[in-house]
């Protein structure tokens, strides 16, 4: 059981401000997520295995393999994939768990995105793959910073007790702003700067704003932008004036209500006045 104090509560002669947050942490006591969780942890313990039926490594003749995914395009979709084959001949009756989730880059968890758990019969001798497909409607709206994606698998063959775990992580990627800076700057004078990039995703986004700024370049500039459509190519231009001679970076980002953190930069050589 793990206990917490109960906020806005005070009662220092009994427990009326205690707080159960088990559930938060472990599965309820004899579910099939509990089951399973449990039956991992007792493989890396052999004191535990002393009271529990578990297999040799010998006796494990289920094999399980994860397809690691290393990066997805943001508005596309993907699936948590586990390719299992039954090396026995009898068979076996698999029961699996598989889940996608959010997490900060300190690998803190976030949001659950989807999930999904069964049961099923492996024929001996035979392989099957396992698919759990993620749509950007599902995962749109829960990524954090640095969009990292963790994939779950947890399984456990019921005949023999083997247990088998396993997860990835991916990054989900966005389009970068292309920075342009028409002609060769001079200090003092006009230039044009373009910025671009192509919407990714399949609705539109609205209450967009560009910003742009450049130490020597220019001063931190916002851009109020019209709504984009579903996969439409976005491109404006705006003038500004060089303060300072030589290699200048320029770093723009991009906001909407739908899409977040959209950036660029480029470093442009910015010449004397004659």
């Amino acid at each position: 059981m793990i206990l917490t104090k109960a906020p806005w509560i005070f009662d220092p002669n009994g427990d009326k401000d205690r707080q159960d947050i088990t559930s938060l942490y472990k599965a309820k006591e004899g579910t099939e997520v509990e089951r399973l969780t449990l039956y991992r942890a007792v493989r890396s313990s052999e004191m535990a295995k002393r009271f529990y039926s578990m297999p040799s490594p010998s006796k494990e003749d289920v094999e399980f393999d994860l397809v690691e995914l290393e990066r997805v395009n943001i508005g596309e979709p993907f699936a948590v994939i586990v390719d299992i084959k039954n090396k026995s001949n009898e068979t076996r009756t698999i029961q699996a768990i598989l889940s996608a989730g959010s997490v900060y880059y300190t690998g803190v968890k976030a949001n659950l995105v989807k999930r999904a758990s069964g049961d099923f019969a492996l024929q001996p001798n035979a392989a099957e793959q396992l698919r759990l497909t993620v749509t950007v409607n599902d995962y749109l709206d829960k990524l954090v910073e640095y969009c990292i994606m963790k994939l779950y698998c947890i399984a456990t063959v019921k005949e023999t007790r083997q247990t088998w775990a396993d997860e990835d992580d991916f990054q989900v990627l966005k389009p970068s702003i292309d920075v342009k800076i028409e002609g060769e700057p001079v200090v003092g004078q006009p230039s044009t700067i373009t910025l671009s990039f192509k919407n990714p995703l399949k609705r539109s986004l609205t209450n967009c704003q560009f910003n742009y700024a450049g130490p020597g370049l220019s001063r931190n500039k916002t851009l109020a932008f019209k709504d984009v459509g579903p996969e439409e190519d976005v491109y404006v231009e705006h003038q500004l004036v060089p303060q300072k001679p030589g290699e200048q970076k320029i770093i723009a980002t991009f906001t909407s209500k739908e899409l977040v953190d959209i950036t660029g930069c480029a470093t442009v050589d910015v010449l004397e006045a004659e």
